[in-house]
């Protein structure tokens, strides 16, 4: 559905902001339109299979090695 497109956007955009910026987790939702933190946390895990917090840390993890 159209809602369902727009949300995978805004996540998109979201994952994004988590990689490359040190935005938090509170500024990246307002950033992407969510109404707010909690609801993008709970979509963010739903779609991502983890929270905000935790695919940044594994993603800075894969960063770091060679």
């Amino acid at each position: 559905s159209y809602i369902e497109y727009l949300n995978e956007l805004k996540l998109k955009h979201g994952e994004n902001l988590l990689v490359t910026t040190e935005l938090s987790v509170d500024e990246i939702a307002q950033q992407c339109a969510f109404a707010s933190a909690t609801y993008f946390i709970r979509r963010f895990k739903s779609y991502y299979g983890s929270t905000p917090v935790a695919y940044k840390k594994l993603h800075s993890a894969e960063e770091i090695l060679p």
